[in-house]
């Protein structure tokens, strides 16, 4: 049975160390506070000191927030470590800054911070890794986490006829499945394929959920969708 190390275990690598504790001998890593599951071990990814699980997987899930990476440096150094295992990367599609439809195909011209840093952390991957996949995520939900209840009576919203880009948690786990153990592609995009707009979407959300319904300004501020052209990889279901 084949090792697969989740870094680290927030919210995502929680569920994908559930889901594939029986197909692989799984671990993960915590860096603020243990998660009290079996196989977990500190790591900070900052610091070079690189803990026997990550050694002996055979497949990485990297799964840490730009926002917790300090030094690039260090990060590449880590990379060139694990170059010969698969090594999945989570991504953000906040990396395509450019308007209209984007795919796997369109050119990324990230102009702020922090889609240049998430697309400074995909190349350094690249130049290391040979065997890797870096999944770009839409906006992630769930059923206990979702924007809309955070949204939830705000008042004067932007971007009102924006489309949106999600996906949820047991799409993309089911994603996961697909491609963990091994797939052609190297870049995948998982967004949902329903653009709805954000008013008519957030406020359908908060009357289903009886809450609060929150009010948007009527404007187009981006018109930004996100798809894959992978027809293996579309996903299909119907947005709560």
């Amino acid at each position: 049975m084949k090792k697969l190390s989740i870094i680290s275990l927030g919210w995502l690598g929680a569920e994908v160390y559930k889901k594939f504790s029986k197909k692989f001998l799984c671990s993960g890593s915590y860096n603020s506070s243990s998660k009290q599951i079996e196989n977990e071990y500190f790591f900070d990814i900052n610091k070079r000191d690189y803990p026997l699980e990550v050694d002996e997987a055979d497949i990485i899930f990297f799964n840490i927030p730009p926002s917790k990476i300090e030094n690039l440096k260090s990060l590449g150094l880590f990379f060139e470590r694990i170059k010969s295992k698969r090594v999945i990367l989570i991504s953000s599609t906040s990396v395509y800054e450019q308007e209209g439809i984007n795919t796997e195909a369109t050119p990324i011209r990230a102009k702020g911070a922090r889609a240049q840093k998430q697309f400074e952390i995909e190349s350094l991957l690249q130049e290391y890794v040979k065997d890797f996949l870096i999944i770009r995520c839409g906006g992630l939900y769930g059923k206990e986490r979702h924007p809309g209840y955070f949204l939830s009576g705000r008042k004067d919203i932007s971007g009102g006829l924006d489309p949106i880009n999600l996906v949820g948690i047991d799409d993309l786990i089911s994603l996961f499945d697909k491609v963990l153990d091994s797939s052609s592609e190297k870049i995948i995009n998982a967004v949902n394929t329903n653009h709805p707009r954000k008013s008519d979407y957030y406020k359908s959300f908060c009357i289903d959920q009886s809450l609060e319904v929150p009010s948007f300004k009527m404007e187009l501020s981006s018109n930004k969708i996100i798809e894959t052209q992978f027809k293996d990889y579309k996903i299909a279901s119907q947005l709560p």
